[in-house]
C-alpha cells in the first residue's frame, strides 16, 4: 500500500504539470515562506523539476533494500541476531518517508499550479509544520522502534 501511494504521488505530480502547462504563465512561484505565500518566482519550466525529483525519491527509497546492511547506520549495536529486524525496521521506515515525501512533493505541485493561476493564495500554512514535524516523527519513530526491536 505504500508504495501504491508513493506511485500515485509520483504519476500525480507529472499529471499536474502536464495537464496545466499550457495555461500556466511564463512565471510560477519557486518558493514560499513560513506562512505559504509566495516569495520568489522563476520561469514555468521549472515546474518539471519537483516531479522529476519525485521519481527520483521514488526510485532511490524504493531500492534502498538493495543496499548492504552494514551501509547504514543503526541506532543500536547490530549482531547477528538483531541484523535482519534492524535492517527490516529501516527499509519500512524508507518506505513510509518514501510515501510521505512523495505525497508531499505532490500537494507542492498542485499549491505551485494553483497559486500561478490565481486559485490560491500559496501553499496552506499548515504545510510547512506538518510535512517538516511528520518528517521527523517517522524518523524519530522507527529510531524508537529500533531500540525497542534492540
Amino acid at each position: 500500500m505504500l508504495r501504491s501511494i508513493a506511485l500515485a504521488s509520483v504519476i500525480a505530480a507529472f499529471a499536474i504539470v502536464l495537464f496545466y502547462y499550457g495555461d500556466l504563465p511564463a512565471k510560477v512561484p519557486t518558493h514560499f515562506d513560513l506562512n505559504g505565500e509566495a516569495d520568489a518566482f522563476g520561469n514555468k519550466i521549472w515546474l518539471w523539476f519537483l516531479p522529476a525529483l519525485n521519481l527520483g525519491l521514488y526510485a532511490l527509497l524504493g531500492n534502498i533494500h538493495r543496499l548492504p546492511k552494514s551501509m547504514f547506520n543503526y541506532p543500536v549495536k547490530l549482531t547477528k541476531e538483531n541484523e535482519e529486524r534492524q535492517f527490516d525496521n529501516i527499509v519500512l521506515m524508507n518506505q513510509v518517508l518514501r510515501a510521505f515525501l512523495c505525497l508531499g512533493i505532490a500537494y507542492t505541485c498542485w499549491s505551485i499550479v494553483a497559486t500561478a493561476l490565481g486559485r490560491s493564495s500559496g501553499l496552506s500554512d499548515w504545510f510547512f509544520w506538518v510535512f517538516t514535524m511528520g518528517t521527523f516523527a517517522i524518523v524519530g519513530y522507527f529510531v524508537r522502534r529500533s531500540i525497542q526491536l534492540k
